[in-house]
């Protein structure tokens, strides 16, 4: 639980150190509204200046499979929470905004097809 909770806020660091540089700052937060670590770094978020989104992963997988259905968000963030199967949108959506997830299957083949060698 550590480690992943140590990517976590190594992830969020890069990708925060690389935002406030473009000013990006409207998150889209798929996961679980009941687990503890989706609620933390939710609310450690929105006290540090992100305009923060949280959606669970059913409303995800049917209302996020076009481009447009991000337009109000710089950047996303799918939550570990969530099933690998929910995460397809993002791609039928054709990957429209930048990704931060710790879901680590939805990188194989046939669930995100983001990166197309199973396990790698």
């Amino acid at each position: 639980m550590k480690t992943v909770l140590y990517n976590i806020i190594l992830s969020f660091t890069l990708l925060l150190l690389s935002i406030i540089s473009s000013g990006q700052d409207r998150l889209l937060f798929v996961g679980n509204g009941t687990a503890s670590e989706d609620v933390t770094l939710s609310t450690y978020l929105s006290n540090n200046g992100w305009i923060v989104t949280s959606i669970d992963a059913a409303t995800f997988k049917s209302n996020y499979t076009t481009a447009v259905a991000y337009s109000n968000y710089d950047i996303l963030y799918i939550s570990e929470s969530v099933g690998s199967g929910d995460v397809v949108a993002f791609a039928t959506a054709g990957f429209p905004i930048p990704c931060v997830t710790t879901e680590g299957y939805a990188v194989r083949t046939n669930r995100w097809a983001f990166i197309t060698n199973d396990d790698t």
